[in-house]
């Protein structure tokens, strides 16, 4: 007897659970019926970017952004998009009855890991990690974009972790929360630009504690990403200057809001207090000898020589935070923010001076290298750094390369 022919076409589209129990699936977004009924998440993996690239709105069309996150019927901001189910103690329906209440165990452990663990990364003292661990979720329940954010990081770090054996699984609801979180920020983004140039009144309401907490996110993520990836995808030059061009976009958002912010509850986070006694008498001589060196190699250009001693000169007063608080991503992103433009310009065309710099920025980076998201990366750049430049030129970075690999070993 023959075998009775399946009655539907095989789909390349469903969910990763359906697959690994190589049943059917409806497709129905964001949760499709078989996870629903087995009250398991349901991830739908779909091409994204591991590293933010801030895009311009669309004047008109449909949204661009993952199925999950859209409704025709649900306004953008009023729940999480149909992606983060509720935890209501009902769920009302049609009838006069009410279905049991679903609980999402992998989002709520996602929750638990940004609690205990994953909000550490940003913190620098008690009264800054005390923002990040509770003011921050706080936000992240009235702002959706930054929930996502901070499950995607969440997820992240777990995935990150030696001899995890959800890592597969991990890497995708980090890859699908960031997703979705990008394409809403995109609307907060357009909210501020119509606020900041008096084009009208913005679409959203715009939130800039979430905004820049956000924006803190997905610079970390962008760091950690390029860690879990494969080599060709990992730490490198050209990935440090796509984060720094990232941070600078987030600068923007804080010089429009700066009063807000530092007056604010989140004010802690941009009142930075240092003390210059923390820096080792060796960098106070590297980057002497750092400016001596722009003077004799600009001396026919003033502008160039302008530039980079104000490039010099940030560097150099990062130097007491950075070693007050070595494994604080505030350095990461402060210095992006504050150099001169003209500086990345020299940096992408890889000009010598421009290397040379970035190479003692490098050993800040490496500093850090005990937070779980920077890692290697000052060792990796350093070692890149070294082989563009010509050996007269390599004898300006042995500083800075003695500082990483004498620390790394």
């Amino acid at each position: 007897m023959m075998a009775t022919r399946r009655t539907h076409q095989k789909s390349r589209h469903g969910c990763t659970s359906c697959k690994q129990r190589r049943v059917k699936c409806d497709e129905k977004r964001p949760v499709c019926t078989r996870c629903r009924q087995r009250q398991e998440t349901c991830v739908f993996n779909t091409p994204a970017p591991l590293i933010f690239v801030p895009q311009s709105r669309p004047p008109s069309g449909p949204p661009s952004g993952p199925p999950s996150m859209r409704s025709s019927s649900t306004p953008p901001h009023s729940s999480l998009n149909g992606t983060l189910p509720s935890l209501n103690a009902t769920t009302p329906t049609t009838s006069s009855t009410s279905a049991p209440t679903i609980l999402h165990m992998d989002q709520l452990e996602l929750e638990m890991q940004w609690l205990m663990h994953t909000h550490k990364l940003f913190a620098r003292d008690e009264e800054t990690r005390r923002i990040w661990e509770v003011l921050v979720l706080q936000e992240a329940l009235r702002a959706p974009f930054l929930m996502h954010g901070v499950l995607a990081l969440s997820a992240l770090h777990l995935a990150s972790q030696p001899g995890e054996k959800r890592r597969d699984k991990w890497l995708a609801m980090a890859i699908s929360h960031k997703s979705t979180a990008l394409a809403l920020f995109t609307d907060q983004l357009a909210g501020l630009t119509a606020e900041t140039t008096a084009e009208g009144p913005p679409e959203v309401q715009v939130n800039p504690e979430a905004m820049m907490s956000f924006a803190g996110i997905v610079v970390a993520f962008s760091f950690a990403s390029a860690i879990t990836a494969p080599a060709d995808e990992g730490p490198s030059l050209s990935g440090l200057v796509d984060i720094f061009t990232l941070a600078r976009g987030i600068g923007a958002i804080f010089v429009s809001k700066a009063d807000q912010l530092r007056t604010g509850s989140f004010g802690p986070l941009y009142n930075i207090h240092t003390s210059s006694s923390a820096v080792p008498d060796h960098v106070r001589v590297a980057f002497d000898r750092l400016g001596q060196l722009n003077v004799c190699c600009n001396q026919q250009e003033p502008d160039l020589v302008s530039l980079y001693e104000k490039v010099i000169t940030t560097l150099r007063d990062l130097a007491s935070f950075a070693y007050l608080h070595p494994s604080s991503l505030t350095l990461v992103g402060g210095w992006a923010i504050r150099v001169p433009e003209g500086y990345f310009d020299e940096l992408i065309l890889h000009r010598p001076l421009a290397l040379v710099v970035l190479a003692h920025y490098c050993v800040y980076l490496d500093l850090a290298r005990d937070n779980w998201c920077i890692g290697p990366w000052g060792g990796i750049v350093i070692t890149e750094i070294s082989t563009l430049l010509t050996p007269e030129w390599l004898v300006y970075v042995q500083w800075a390369r003695d500082q990483i690999y004498r620390i790394s070993s």
